[in-house]
């Protein structure tokens, strides 16, 4: 068994990788550390967990019509680049998830259904489940940059 890492932050990263393994779908946001001083109070710490990096080859273009994620790239009409956008930013303010209601409106469109944006004459868009992927609440999404 290896030793555990001195760096705090390496040490949460690690536990992020996995929970994300291990919780794909539910895995916690937040970390809660309890600790007991020396007079013996118990006091709880609650320690965020900082999103994943994207990898050196995850970038998109100033548009968000092109993207590469892990190697993979996708390419985006207007409606659906808009979604990626909001996503993104969302992923690089650390939020877990947008509501699709949130989703929709944020980028100007009509309708209930986002995936309905990523349908095109009966086909799903390559980047539907796999780079747009489900939050762990219902109605919820975020983008799989890892």
């Amino acid at each position: 068994m290896s030793s555990p890492p001195n760096d705090p932050f390496a040490a949460l990263e690690s536990l992020r990788q996995w929970l994300r393994a291990n919780y794909p779908h539910g895995a916690p946001d937040t970390a809660v550390l309890l600790y007991r001083e020396p007079s013996g109070v118990v006091k709880e710490v609650r320690l965020p967990f900082p999103p994943p990096p994207p990898s050196a080859d995850t970038h998109h273009s100033v548009d968000y019509r092109c993207c590469t994620v892990n190697g993979e790239d996708y390419e985006f009409g207007a409606p659906q680049a808009a979604v990626v956008r909001l996503l993104w930013e969302a992923h690089d303010r650390g939020d877990r998830a947008l509501a699709q209601e949130t989703l929709l409106e944020g980028a100007g469109l009509t309708g209930d259904r986002l995936r309905d944006v990523f349908r095109k004459n009966g086909q799903t868009h390559p980047a539907w489940g796999a780079l747009i992927v489900q939050g762990a609440s219902k109605g919820t999404f975020r983008l799989d940059l890892g």
